[in-house]
């Protein structure tokens, strides 16, 4: 049963009254608005509604008698008591009471190009109020039969800010799409909504034949507590793709691995001078003070993006620029590189 006291206390003030979804642990998302949730007798009446669907199609109809809160009740059975729904109440009962349920109907059609006009009014209606939990518990299951990338990518935008299990199991299924640009859309979801949890879906991902999956697989894992084991991404610091080595570099500075601002030194080094940029501009991105020597070797740098991308970031890391003087016309490169190495100079001594 629902203890709607103890719902009422878990949800914040706040959020209760912007309607939002409070999580308990990570399952069963709730309304935070408990007060208005159907009580133990009216949800035991649909649970009765629903029995009836199931064994007869025409028995859809009866759900208008129970009220205006039949959808909250639904809502209810499926994310706190895991009913499932037949899918008579998905076709014909919910869609004519809200469009999200209309539009993911539409997901079912046979046509491509519906269900593709159907993911992207998914992804508008999201950009206005986010998908109700059984709305996302509803795209999850039809998403996962889809075939069609450009179906996925309008998926992945109308829970691009759900951070629930939920729409989890959407990205978790998507990491084993025969389409590659399906999986990186995965990896990408599942860096916006980082959990350590999905770690090791991520690592197994950093084996895909595909360079963009294991750039994006690398990167969900550059937040603060995803890699308890360094080695995976090490290993790929060796790669031949640039890319791969910074986001690799990048993902063990973020999770304080030393083995990251070694590899940032290394990179920036590189004989590419693209890459050189690249590192300085992460670098500074950073936050990390600590490889301001790093970003002074670069003021002898005979490419002028790679200098220039060093200035921009040792000003973030200090503050200022201390290359430039107040109503002064701006320096040539060089000077501007000259005056950081004096600074440096004169920080050493």
């Amino acid at each position: 049963t629902i203890d709607r006291a103890a719902l009422a206390a878990i949800a914040p003030p706040q959020a209760a009254a912007r309607g939002e979804v409070v999580k308990v642990g990570y399952e069963a998302p709730i309304p935070s608005n408990a007060a208005s949730l159907p009580n133990e007798d009216r949800l035991q009446r649909l649970e009765q509604l629903v029995a009836e669907a199931t064994r007869n199609d025409a028995a859809v109809g009866t759900f208008d008698a129970y009220g205006p809160d039949v959808v909250t009740g639904l809502e209810q059975l499926v994310l706190t008591r895991w009913t499932v729904l037949p899918e008579v109440i998905y076709k014909k009962m919910l869609p004519p009471k809200d469009g999200v349920f209309a539009a993911l109907e539409q997901l079912t059609w046979p046509a491509v190009h519906e269900r593709r006009k159907a993911a992207t009014r998914l992804a508008e209606a999201a950009k206005t109020t986010p998908l109700r939990p059984l709305a996302v518990a509803r795209l999850v299951q039809l998403g996962l039969k889809e075939n069609d990338g450009l179906v996925w990518s309008g998926l992945f935008a109308a829970i691009a800010d759900d951070a629930s299990d939920t729409a989890a199991e959407l990205a978790l299924g998507g990491l084993s799409h025969p389409s590659p640009d399906v999986r990186r859309m995965a990896c990408e979801h599942l860096g916006r909504t980082p959990q350590p949890r999905y770690s090791d879906s991520l690592i197994a991902a950093l084996a895909d034949q595909h360079v963009s999956v294991v750039i994006e697989a690398a990167r969900a894992l550059g937040h603060a507590g995803m890699l308890a084991d360094p080695t995976p991404i090490e290993r790929l610091l060796t790669s031949r793709d640039p890319t791969v080595r910074l986001t690799c570099a990048q993902t063990l500075h973020k999770n304080g691995l030393p083995s990251g601002a070694a590899a940032l030194e290394r990179l920036v080094h590189d004989k590419d001078p693209e890459v050189r940029r690249r590192t300085a501009t992460a670098i500074g991105e950073s936050g990390d003070a600590s490889l301001v020597p790093t970003l002074i070797g670069l003021m002898d740098d005979e490419a002028a993006g790679s200098k220039k991308a060093a200035i921009d970031a040792l000003t973030k890391l200090i503050g200022r620029d201390v290359s430039l003087r107040p109503n002064e016309p701006l320096p040539a490169l060089n000077d501007r590189a000259a005056a950081w190495k004096s600074w440096h100079s004169g920080k050493l001594n």
